[in-house]
């Protein structure tokens, strides 16, 4: 029996050598692996050697060698339909780069840790009002007493806004910087790269002329100098010693910053409780929870308010982990972002399956030879997930390139909405991403086409020849698929026709200014060289005259805070004749000091009374003007001409005039209550430094014409006034404007580039389910035709069809879209997430774009020639 048994193998073994030899050409030719071929041999000499090879192969003996098989076949596959595979491929690379490139924002600004010791113990606090949403900067004497009474922080740091001019190798340059408290380093947990930090005396007066310089500041001005530390540099008219250079890692408290100076309190701090204005971090100890935190510091507020409830009524605290104060508001719109475009992959990826669907169909004759040459159901559905993921990697690879490409885009649109834009790149966790919806794709294209080829009937199949027409049922999932298309596409078309009309509102919102051929620019005068008897205006004066004398320039005018750019510079007010509500705060406006041609300058007409005059200067009573929204808040029924009101304390202050009202804080903030004033007369305002309105303004120019050579003749008018004062921050009104919106403006780009993606690809699906299936049935069409149907009807037919399954994808798109856009309602403004003129547009749109692609395949079915399709049949 054995020796039978041996002799048989060894005829085995000749005979299949031979069959290899004679038919593995043939067999490759016809689609069918070397392996198959191989099988089709054993089938001659007994299934039960088919079953054990196929038992040994399922357990993976052969792994190594059924992989690269299968590799090699499916590129075979790939390579005879070259435009099969590139539809297939760009496809899911546009969906796999989409995800990447939003994902590379998503992780780079939510996700990745900021580049600190233990960041998560880093917090940042400010002074709230009790059930209110207001919170804002600290008092210092309230930050003195946070810091005295606390338990649970190594330290809270305070931390001032200020302007640097530094004298650099290449002229005067003005460079942000910041005032911090000389344990601000030791709060961050940061080393310099050369030098050290501040020490504890070096915030007293007297010992406060040093500085720690960024990187970035040290190569650009400072010339690399690597013995730069111990080396004086003018900064802001005096000698300020370097002490300390931080790596180039180190972007705080905002990236912008690139100095930082020991922060001297002024004498006058100490006791004013309700001068709010430095802004302040913590670092928590070791084991500090934040709510064990949050709930010793409003202990701390409470007991403050009881021992100064003039000031302090209401008033606790409330913090955040820093990572979560740098992202601010951007955390939920960015994840609405890489949801949509989670939505653009699964649109992708239906439309390869119902690709890879129609063509499995045609191969069903091929499968089926495969089959009934040994081929068991495993088999098959290696080779197809093998197919499927050498489509996908491709897909993913072409995908990381789109993604390089669109990360560099975004980067370069620099919305400004968006936190730590510097630090945005691809890396590890993204190509994890990557891969991740590469094997998801694979997975999910190779179970849609195995559960396909399951169903099909070896039998039927081979006896019917390979025809490959598939009844209804086998059709369902490819319309599953294109109604799951359409709904996503609707639903991502609904949320951009949102975000769209909201920003078209929101465009049409008059700022209150002329927004034509005004140009701005800022200026930052030391404070050492203006300051007691040489007062700010003893520069901003003469520069207004040379400014005003060149040619092109209308008028000339200088503000503290420019519009739509800056809000929140508040105090509280006295009005005569208005009477506070009972328990209420009392009334308060937004403070700015102004030249007398400043609003002929910016285009805000007087509504009434007068403007300022050279008369308004600082040896004359005070003087303001207030706007709209003062008048009808506070002096509503009332003349406001020759009212009195006490800007924090005295003197009384007479009302001149009434302007328009200014949108102050962007566009999508209503005008708020505004006293303007002289900048000549702003030393006279109480409770404020002598120099805080007119330290740095902006100068605002009314031209002719386009800006040609403004900007340089500026320059040499203030170089002419003061060598050493640089001319900065360079924008006309429009790019003001441009870029309070920038945000909408961006989401809404991105949500529409998006949804225009989704209809295409969803259209493709409709098309290609439709120009398949008409393909298959032109012996049905044909017959029909034969009996007497018209073009027509096989117009209607066909356009039918696609427009039931358009309908049902609307249908379920619109339940989507009301269930979903409520998550975009921090994005709109004026618009309600439900509204209906963005639901009944982006439908009719998306039933229009369908309609066109159910007609050309309708059309080609209406010209089938009855005759010649029957004859092919």
């Amino acid at each position: 029996m054995l020796l039978r048994r041996g002799r048989f193998d060894a005829d085995l073994d000749e005979e299949m050598r031979l069959h290899r030899e004679l038919r593995e050409q043939e067999e490759i030719e016809r689609g069918l692996s070397p392996k198959e071929s191989h099988y089709a041999a054993q089938r001659r000499f007994g299934n039960e050697l088919v079953l054990r090879e196929e038992s040994r192969d399922m357990w993976g003996w052969n792994w190594l060698e059924n992989l690269f098989q299968d590799i090699r076949y499916g590129l075979r596959m790939l390579v005879k339909k070259p435009g099969f595979t590139a539809v297939a491929v760009l496809t899911l690379a546009l969906g796999i780069g989409a995800n990447t490139a939003i994902f590379t924002v998503v992780n780079s600004v939510v996700l990745r840790p900021l580049a600190l010791p233990q960041p998560e113990r880093v917090v940042r606090l400010w002074e709230a009002v009790e059930h209110s949403d207001w919170s804002g900067s600290i008092s210092y004497p309230n930050l003195r007493d946070w810091q005295d009474q606390n338990t649970v922080f190594e330290g809270i740091s305070a931390l001032l806004d200020a302007d640097f001019n530094l004298e650099g190798k290449g002229g005067p340059a003005h460079v942000p910087g910041v005032l911090v408290s000389p344990n601000f380093f030791r709060v961050m947990g940061v080393k310099p790269r050369l030098g050290r930090t501040f020490s504890g005396d070096e915030s007293e007066p007297g010992h406060s002329r040093v500085a720690v310089v960024s990187e970035a500041l040290w190569r650009s001005q400072l010339g690399g100098d690597p013995n730069i530390v111990g080396r004086s540099v003018p900064v802001n008219a005096q000698d300020f010693t370097i002490i300390g250079v931080m790596p180039a890692s180190f972007r705080f408290p905002w990236s912008e910053v690139q100095v930082w100076v020991p922060l001297v309190p002024d004498p006058s701090w100490e006791s004013d409780r309700d001068d709010r204005m430095v802004e302040a971090f913590g670092r928590l100890k070791e084991g500090v929870t934040l709510a064990g935190a949050r709930g010793q510091m409003t202990t701390i507020a409470r007991r403050l308010a009881q021992e100064y409830p003039k000031t302090n009524r209401d008033r606790t605290v409330r913090m955040m982990p820093l990572i979560e104060a740098k992202v601010g508001d951007v955390r939920q719109p960015l994840w609405v972002l890489q949801c949509a475009v989670a939505f653009i992959f699964l649109i992708a990826l239906a439309n390869v399956t119902n690709l890879l669907l129609s063509r499995a169909t045609r191969r069903q004759k091929e499968f089926a030879v495969r089959t009934a040459l040994g081929a068991g159901r495993w088999r098959l559905t290696r080779q197809l997930l093998g197919e499927s993921l050498l489509l996908t990697l491709l897909g993913a690879a072409l995908g990381w390139v789109l993604a390089i490409w669109g990360v560099r885009f975004l980067v370069a649109v620099d919305p400004h909405s968006i936190p730590r834009l510097d630090e945005i790149h691809l890396d590890a966790r993204v190509a994890v991403l990557t891969v991740a919806f590469a094997l998801v794709g694979a997975v999910g294209l190779g179970a849609a086409m195995a559960l396909k080829t399951s169903r099909w009937n070896l039998h039927e199949t081979l006896k019917e020849g390979g025809r490959g027409t598939p009844g209804g049922g086998r059709r369902s999932l490819n319309k599953l698929l294109v109604i799951a298309e359409t709904a996503t596409a609707l639903v991502l078309a609904i949320g951009a026709g949102l975000l769209a009309k909201s920003l078209w509102l929101l465009l049409e919102v008059d700022p209150g200014v002329d927004v034509h051929h005004v140009l701005t620019m800022h200026l930052a005068p030391s404070e050492a060289k203006y300051s007691g008897p040489h007062p700010a205006w003893t520069f901003y004066e003469p520069l207004l005259e040379k400014v005003e004398a060149i040619p092109g320039v209308h008028a000339a005018g200088l503000v503290t805070f420019l519009p739509i750019q800056r809000a929140w510079c508040n105090g509280e007010i006295l009005v005569e004749g208005h009477t506070p509500s009972p328990g209420g705060n009392g009334p308060w406006a937004e403070y700015r000091a102004v030249s007398t041609s400043y609003y002929r300058a910016i285009g805000i007409p007087l509504v009434r009374g007068r403007y300022f005059t050279a008369d308004d200067n600082e040896q004359t009573s005070l003087a303001v003007v207030i706007n709209q929204t003062f008048a009808k808040d506070y002096l509503s029924g009332q003349d406001p001409l020759g009212k009195h009101v006490q800007l924090g304390g005295p003197p009384w202050a007479t009302i001149v005039g009434v302007a328009r009202d200014v949108r102050q804080a962007g566009l999508a903030t209503p005008p708020l209550p505004e006293v303007d004033f002289p900048y000549r007369q702003a030393a006279l305002i109480p409770g404020w430094p002598a120099n805080f309105f007119t330290q740095s303004m902006s100068l605002v120019l009314a031209l002719s014409g386009e800006p040609t050579g403004i900007v340089a003749a500026v320059r040499r008018a203030a170089r002419s006034v003061d060598p050493a004062q640089p001319v900065f921050l360079v924008e006309t009104m429009e790019q003001i404007i441009a870029d309070s919106t920038s945000g909408q403006r961006f989401y809404a780009w991105l949500l529409g580039a998006f949804a225009i993606l989704a209809l295409v690809l969803a259209a493709l699906g409709t098309y290609g389910l439709l120009a398949y299936q008409v393909g298959e049935r032109s012996h049905e069409i044909g017959t029909r035709m034969a009996l007497g149907a018209s073009q027509k009807d096989v117009l209607r037919l066909v356009v039918g069809e696609g427009l039931k399954l358009t309908l049902v994808g609307v249908a379920i798109g619109l339940a989507g879209a009301l269930a979903l856009t409520r998550f975009l309602s921090s994005l709109l403004w004026d618009v309600r997430p439900t509204d209906a003129f963005a639901f009944t547009t982006a439908s009719l749109i998306l039933l229009a774009v369908a309609l066109v692609a159910c007609f050309i395949p309708a059309r080609r079915a209406a010209r089938v020639d009855p005759v010649v399709a029957l004859r092919h049949e």
